[in-house]
């Protein structure tokens, strides 16, 4: 990519045109009447508006700031030669709206418009912003993100992104790079699982056990003790009664062993899958 030139409606804006090769932008000293009437917007500010002209978001407050101001300032363009094509986008930051060669897109599909442009893959990764952060430093020198030649993103060394940035421009394979990063991601996730459910099982009251046990050791008794008498069918429908509940109470037993039992070995996903998929043998009498 060849820059052309960067321009604006704006008639105080001094257009900046490119050359081949090397580029260099100076300012000139000026006089306090020179100073009132100038654009306001310096070298610095130039290479970030060619920054925010292929996408790039205003963060901090100093950013933010910047960008009211220049929402007031009038529609910017920057134009371009890609693999011997001119392009020409148009940005009016008053708008969400990019115009690149014409087309209307939107804040959204823009950063995927400019990676098929460049990249030929609305999906590429790294992403267009990231390599030509490599290449157009906007960010200021107090940050010592530019005193090391590998912290290009703005971004600590350490970060993954960083590093794969610019392992993809030394043209390494970056498939185990990448299965390395999801398989950290994965241990990561297990790992607040495992929190969770060790919390979890701190919080079951075990004495529900208990209680339900000597409950069915009553009910047991109970049962034994039933005499036939002149009232049989009536007992007897007492007894089937108890039957029931006594089948109730040993499946909330199976269940509550079970949930207390797997919910240490599974993650929190698989944990109702298990009971749902459970089928506990019933005692009939």
């Amino acid at each position: 990519m060849q820059l052309l030139k960067l321009t604006s409606s704006n008639p105080k804006f001094n257009t900046i045109n490119f050359e081949k090769g090397l580029n260099i932008v100076v300012g000139t000293q000026l006089t306090k009447e020179q100073k009132k009437s100038i654009n306001g917007i310096g070298k610095s500010m130039s290479l970030s508006l060619i920054h925010y002209l292929f996408g790039s978001s205003f963060k901090s407050k100093s950013e933010i700031k910047l960008k009211e101001y220049l929402s007031k300032y009038g529609e910017f363009e920057l134009s371009f030669i890609h693999k011997g094509k001119e392009h020409i986008i148009k940005k009016n930051f008053s708008q969400k709206e990019y115009y690149l060669d014409g087309k209307k897109i939107n804040q959204t599909n823009y950063p995927k418009e400019l990676n098929k442009l460049f990249l030929g893959n609305i999906d590429a990764k790294p992403s267009f912003k990231q390599i030509f952060n490599c290449f157009a430093r906007k960010h200021s020198s107090e940050t010592s993100y530019y005193s090391n030649i590998l912290t290009q993103q703005a971004r600590p060394i350490e970060d993954y992104h960083q590093r794969y940035t610019n392992l993809f421009l030394l043209k390494l394979d970056l498939k185990l790079v990448e299965e390395s990063y999801t398989v950290k991601n994965k241990l990561e996730k297990l790992e607040k699982a495992k929190t969770t459910i060790q919390e979890y099982k701190k919080a079951l009251d075990s004495s529900n056990i208990n209680d339900l046990k000597d409950e069915i050791v009553k009910l047991e008794t109970q049962l034994k003790n039933f005499i036939i008498a002149e009232n049989f069918d009536l007992l007897k429908q007492k007894a089937d009664d108890l039957t029931v509940k006594l089948n109730e109470i040993r499946n909330e037993i199976f269940f509550t062993k079970h949930h207390m039992l797997m919910v240490i070995r599974l993650p929190e996903w698989s944990e109702q899958r298990l009971i749902e998929n459970t089928n506990p043998p019933t005692c009939h009498h």
